[in-house]
């Protein structure tokens, strides 16, 4: 039971909580394209905690990711 808690608690309850408010902070919009971390958390937690090998598909998934994330939230002047 201990174990099916933490699951439902965790991830069902308290990242959906935070999600949504994050959303609500600064709109649909712009928390959209930080969805895209999600890989790149889970990757760093794989990394982390089961001892993966940090590979180059890691890095550069990341770096994609993180050019992405800039590239869609930078100011456009013209």
């Amino acid at each position: 039971f201990l174990i099916l808690f933490y699951v439902v608690v965790f991830p069902a309850i308290a990242a959906y909580y935070c999600w949504q408010k994050g959303i609500e902070i600064i709109g649909p919009n712009r928390a959209s394209m930080f969805i895209q971390l999600m890989p790149l958390f889970s990757a760093a937690m794989a990394i982390v905690i089961f001892n993966e090998k940090f590979k180059l598909y890691h890095f550069s998934g990341a770096v994609l990711i993180l050019i992405g994330i800039y590239l869609s939230n930078r100011k456009i002047n013209d």
